[in-house]
C-alpha cells in the first residue's frame, strides 16, 4: 500500500468504542477491552552483493508471528466462553480452532469502524471474577485467545 499523503476526516481517532466478537459467524457479545492484535515479523541478517565484489549486510523479513489477543468483559450469564475453552481441555483442539472477526464499535454511532479477521484461533486462557462479597466493582471474566493470522479488513 502507497502513502497517499496527508490524513483525511477518515482518520480521526473515536475514543468511546466497545469491541464485538463473532466466532464461525456466530456473535459472542461484546467486551470492553481487547489488546494484543499485533504482527511481529522478526529481521533476518544476511549478505548481499553490489557490482559482484563488495559485500554488505541487508535485513530482509523472516518468520512472521500474531499476538494473542486478550478480551475482557463483565462476567453475565452466558457460558460460550468457558465452553469453547472446555472444548480444548478435553483434547479436542481441531474442533476448537475457529475463524472470526473483532468489530471495533462506535459507541456514539453504534457502527463499526474497524474489524480485525483472525484464522484458526483458540483459547488458550479463560478466568474468572476475582470474587469479594465486599467489593463494589464489577465481576470481569477474560480470554486470551491464540491465532495463526490477523488482517485488518475494514
Amino acid at each position: 500500500m502507497a502513502f497517499s499523503g496527508l490524513p483525511t476526516d477518515s482518520f480521526q481517532a473515536v475514543t468511546g468504542v466497545l469491541f464485538s466478537l463473532t466466532v464461525d459467524g456466530t456473535d459472542i457479545g461484546y467486551f470492553n477491552k481487547v489488546s494484543g492484535l499485533s504482527i511481529d515479523i522478526t529481521p533476518v541478517e544476511t549478505t548481499a552483493t553490489k557490482d559482484g565484489t563488495s559485500y554488505m549486510k541487508v535485513n530482509v523479513p523472516g518468520r512472521m508471528s500474531y499476538g494473542d489477543i486478550e478480551f475482557g468483559r463483565g462476567l453475565s450469564t452466558d457460558k460460550t466462553l468457558e465452553e469453547w475453552v472446555d472444548t480444548v481441555a478435553t483434547g479436542k483442539v481441531a474442533d476448537a480452532r475457529k475463524n472470526g472477526s473483532i468489530d471495533v464499535i462506535d459507541t456514539g454511532t453504534g457502527q463499526p469502524m474497524a474489524t480485525f479477521e483472525f484464522q484458526n484461533g483458540w483459547p488458550s486462557r479463560w478466568s474468572g471474577p476475582s470474587l469479594s462479597a465486599s467489593a463494589d466493582e464489577t465481576a470481569i471474566e477474560s480470554m486470551t485467545l491464540v491465532v495463526e493470522a490477523i488482517t485488518r479488513t475494514a
